[in-house]
């Protein structure tokens, strides 16, 4: 599936906010409009945040705050 071609890249990420089945996560979408769920601090609502994606689904993929900057969208 397409999502699993994302694992182990870092993609840009806007910060929806809370996840709607997990308020504990963030949830957000890159710019070709996949969701990403991850955890994080609520304050990264509405910011532009680097996410390794570590899993998908054919809807969501999920990952952690990364700590370098986000590749090239393709």
């Amino acid at each position: 599936a397409q999502s699993q071609l994302e694992v182990g890249r870092t993609l840009e990420v806007l910060v929806d906010g809370p996840s709607k089945t997990n308020e504990l996560r963030l949830s957000g979408r890159t710019r070709r409009n996949k969701i990403v769920v991850f955890e994080g601090p609520a304050h990264l609502a509405g910011r532009l945040v680097p996410v390794t994606i570590e899993s998908g689904t054919t809807q969501t993929l999920y990952g952690r705050v990364a700590d370098r900057p986000a590749e090239e969208s393709r």
